[in-house]
């Protein structure tokens, strides 16, 4: 149930094996790594660069944690405006667990995770840790169960955000783009 599928949908086509030669890529195609039920919908121009170029890429997941009408958002001393996510580690096959772990590291809050709603693919800036390296990004809606937020050393500060509040946390990067969409939306 936890290998990794890449499809394309209505098709008919799946792999479940990393040596199968894939055809082309058309515009949508389908992601999932838990279930073939449970699907994302990805545009693919800049995947498809990725994978003709046979390029090794960082999967990133954040999470949009709901609690009533308000967002959890954070604040990276270095970077800014953040949400509770990170990188998939080596060796962990459920994405869903290993977001959940990020987030009980990051905040110490345990969630209900929910379904994918924005995609992307983008490369770490030259003052980053990881400079140059790509990364695919996934943003999931999740449901705030229970904890108090004890924050981990990445971040500095948080702060829960609704669609009266948020501009407050503008900080003029893509980040803050994703949650205007999503309070627009």
């Amino acid at each position: 149930a936890n290998i990794p599928v890449l499809g394309t949908g209505d098709s008919g086509f799946e792999s479940r094996h990393s040596d199968e030669v894939f055809k082309p890529f058309p515009e949508t195609c389908y992601v999932s790594a838990v279930s073939p039920r449970r699907r994302l919908r990805v545009r693919i121009p800049a995947l498809r660069q990725i994978m003709e170029q046979e390029q090794i890429f960082y999967v990133v997941q954040k999470a949009f944690i709901k609690n009533g009408s308000e967002i959890l958002v954070l604040n990276d001393p270095l970077e800014g405006l953040d949400y509770p996510g990170g990188k998939i580690q080596k060796g962990e096959k459920d994405i869903e667990r290993a977001l959940k772990r990020e987030i009980l590291e990051e905040t110490g809050l345990d969630v209900v995770v929910g379904k994918p709603f924005f995609t992307s693919i983008d490369q770490y800036p030259d003052d980053h840790k990881h400079s140059g390296k790509v990364f695919f990004i996934v943003f999931y809606e999740c449901e705030y169960i229970s904890g108090e937020i004890k924050l981990s050393e990445e971040h500095n500060s948080f702060a829960w955000v609704d669609e009266n509040n948020f501009r407050s946390v503008d900080d003029n990067t893509w980040y803050f783009d994703v949650l205007k969409n999503y309070f627009d939306k």
